[in-house]
């Protein structure tokens, strides 16, 4: 039996639409899948993988290098300074000048002068005299080694203290001066005022 030709054409046009239609419900599904893989989150395992390597893997690999660092130099030795003693300094020598003014004794002394002692033909020296407050205080402060210039009665010079001794008031004149070393004795009293006397003796220098 022949068909229209209108029959054959709708027969084919039929399965080829039965035939999209059933493959658009698969592409469908397969479009769903790509889009579901995109939007799933990224697995742990993943993350972790990603991860940078713990920081003491870097540590333990540095630690097992050479060391290329110079080595430090060595502290140079403390200078130990040698201890050294200072000397005392030596005592400053000083220098007194006296004029001898008078002769005689207590009276000349009183009146506050320089006095030679009226006593020269008895004693192995002869003693220039003052009271402490009239002068003669400088006596009490004399040491070995200072200088001193006296002028009158044919003593003019300058003298060297030698060294002294105590003596006191009363006492005998030639023993107290006796063993001096000197040409001329310088006599004072002390400040305290008890009858102790000092004796200087002096020795020449020119």
């Amino acid at each position: 039996m022949d068909f229209p030709t209108t029959s054959l054409f709708s027969a084919r046009k039929r399965r080829t639409i039965a035939a999209s239609r059933a493959v658009l419900p698969l592409a469908a599904a397969i479009v769903a899948l790509v889009l579901a893989g995109s939007l799933l989150p990224t697995p742990a395992v993943q993350a972790r993988t990603l991860t940078a390597a713990p920081a003491t893997r870097d540590v333990s690999v540095a630690a097992a290098l050479p060391t290329l660092a110079l080595p430090a130099a060595a502290a140079p030795a403390a200078v130990v300074e040698p201890a050294i003693a200072e000397a005392a300094p030596a005592p400053v020598a000083s220098s007194w000048n006296i004029g001898i003014s008078a002769f005689g004794w207590q009276a000349e002394l009183d009146a506050c002068q320089w006095v030679l002692l009226d006593m020269v033909a008895s004693v192995p020296l002869p003693i220039v005299a003052a009271h402490n407050y009239c002068g003669g205080g400088i006596v009490l402060e004399m040491e070995p080694g200072d200088t001193v210039t006296l002028s009158g009665y044919g003593y003019d010079g300058t003298y060297v203290v030698t060294g002294y001794r105590d003596a006191w008031t009363g006492a005998d004149a030639a023993s107290a001066v006796s063993g001096m070393d000197g040409e001329v004795v310088l006599q004072t009293c002390y400040w305290n005022d008890d009858g102790t006397e000092r004796l200087v003796s002096l020795r020449r220098l020119y």
